[in-house]
């Protein structure tokens, strides 16, 4: 079962999450915020599964993130959203200034990783 999950797998789910319907009548999308967060379980059980010798190569190694950060008064361009594959929004009237968004999103990514 396990040879099964391998960076296509990776990368097929985390499709499957942008697209996941949910809530009570399964209508709508799940939020990205949700998907974000199931992902973010997925990635924290692959790496415990690599920690506890179920894997012999550390899958998350071989995957790649980059995080786009925005200015403070326009956010992203819109070509720059449309080439993410998942978008995060922090709760909030207030603009926080980058370097302090960006370490929020990082330590909050970092915390999500290890059990």
């Amino acid at each position: 079962m396990f040879l099964q999950i391998n960076t296509k797998f990776f990368e097929n789910f985390r499709s499957y999450l942008l697209t996941a319907k949910g809530g009570s009548n399964k209508q709508k999308l799940i939020s990205q915020n949700t998907a974000s967060t199931y992902f973010s379980f997925f990635k924290a059980a692959l790496k415990q599964a690599f920690i506890d010798g179920y894997f012999t190569t550390d899958i998350l190694a071989k995957i790649k993130s980059i995080y786009l950060l925005g200015t403070e008064k326009t956010g992203l361009s819109e070509e720059a959203k449309n080439n993410c594959h998942l978008l995060i929004q922090l709760p909030g009237k207030l603009s926080l200034n980058v370097s302090v968004a960006g370490s929020l999103v990082i330590y909050d990514r970092l915390m999500k990783t290890t059990f």
